[in-house]
């Protein structure tokens, strides 16, 4: 597997177009080996091409999606009882036999999840069992809402958009579990400490210092303990987060 990675606009779409052939060489220089030797003259037929935008037809079950892309290009000598064990053997390979039977989804009517959506798309390339697989931007649009209700949980119940001994008692665990606060709680106790607040035109007269400051926001800051426990909780919660990423990739179907 290799991916290609730049900021959007760098020309990452444009290369895998080139790459997989589906592009004009017109104007291109270089060459394009397969292996090391030139490409065939049905490389594109042989490879398999996910386009960022899904192709799938919302109205169809994830089923009859694969089955319509089975229908339409696989070759003619492919018999129809072979179409629908390619089908099937996608459907198990992509983990979607919950699915399988369930309505994709419109924008008026729901459907399966955004994962499940993308899986189907990409199933639809590999009914063909390509040689070459060329996903642009496959996990575009996953998890989108999960993750904005995570940082919206995390800023609302930390103390970014409320006084955090104004929060309801039942979620005020949260703050313990957010990345956010720790960061923030580091990086305020080392810029306000032994800090003085002066003003511009007579630096004499100083009106609050940074410990007033740590003192309104209920940050401990006495010990030098309490700057580095929310170092130690962002290592231990990076761990965590790390750990739980490498059993997610252990629970991962492989295929060859």
């Amino acid at each position: 597997m290799n991916a290609i990675l730049g900021p959007t606009g760098s020309g990452k779409s444009s290369l895998l177009d080139i790459l997989a052939g589906r592009k004009d060489h017109q104007g291109l220089i270089g060459q394009v080996l397969i292996d090391g030797q030139p490409q065939m003259q049905d490389f594109k037929y042989r490879v398999g091409y996910v386009v960022q935008d899904d192709m799938v037809s919302g109205t169809l079950t994830v089923r009859e999606n694969l089955a319509f892309s089975a229908n339409v290009r696989l070759p003619r000598n492919v018999s129809s009882e072979d179409k629908i064990a390619i089908v099937d053997r996608v459907i198990v390979q992509l983990g979607l036999e919950k699915c399988a039977d369930s309505r994709v989804g419109t924008e008026t009517s729901r459907g399966v999840s955004g994962g499940e959506r993308k899986r189907t798309n990409i199933g639809m390339e590999l009914v063909l069992s390509p040689t070459i697989l060329f996903l642009d931007e496959p996990t575009t649009g996953l998890a989108n809402l999960v993750t904005a209700a995570y940082c919206v949980a995390m800023l609302v119940f930390t103390g970014y958009l409320l006084d955090v001994t104004t929060t309801i008692k039942f979620l005020a665990w949260i703050k313990w579990v957010s990345i956010f606060r720790y960061a923030s709680n580091a990086i305020t106790i080392n810029e306000f400490t032994n800090l003085k607040l002066c003003q511009t035109n007579d630096t004499s007269i100083c009106l609050i210092n940074g410990e007033d400051i740590l003192k309104d926001q209920k940050i401990d800051y006495l010990t030098k303990w309490d700057l580095w426990a929310n170092f130690v909780a962002l290592g231990v919660m990076t761990l965590i987060y790390f750990a739980l990423t490498y059993v997610q990739l252990l629970r991962m179907r492989k295929t060859k």
